[in-house]
């Protein structure tokens, strides 16, 4: 997809991840954690680091908070 979804998608993956190891979520829970944050989130160009900062800010609270509700 380009622009921001390389940060949304290595964000969102790096806590679901930390979830899996905290064991706070199933593995199976992880793609099913990325893939939603990825499709709930507007993919910006990443034309400027302030950008995909931000891109990559939401993307945590997204994946955090949805695992928050699957517990």
């Amino acid at each position: 997809a380009g622009g921001t979804a390389p940060a949304i998608l290595s964000a969102a993956n790096e806590v679901a991840i930390e979830h899996f190891l905290a064991k706070r979520c199933r593995f199976d829970d992880i793609t099913r954690i990325v893939s939603e944050v990825l499709a709930k989130s507007s993919i910006q160009p990443a034309d400027r680091l302030e950008t995909v900062l931000a891109a990559d800010v939401e993307a945590r609270r997204r994946a955090a908070d949805m695992l928050k509700l699957a517990a």
